[in-house]
């Protein structure tokens, strides 16, 4: 996580794997025991993120 956290301050990608977000499919990263790209959860009932 630490490695992940200072690629992304010295330049703005934490891993160069990473998806680049898109509202029209909205998935995040998620970091566990297991680093691995999920949907949003409940993100429709986001209204501040909805267009």
């Amino acid at each position: 996580m630490q490695a992940l956290l200072l690629s992304f301050a010295r330049t703005g990608v934490p891993a160069p794997d990473w998806p680049r977000f898109d509202p029209r499919k909205p998935r995040l990263m998620e970091l566990g025991d297991q680093v691995r790209v999920v949907e949003w959860p409940r993100y429709a009932t986001l209204d501040l993120l909805s267009g």
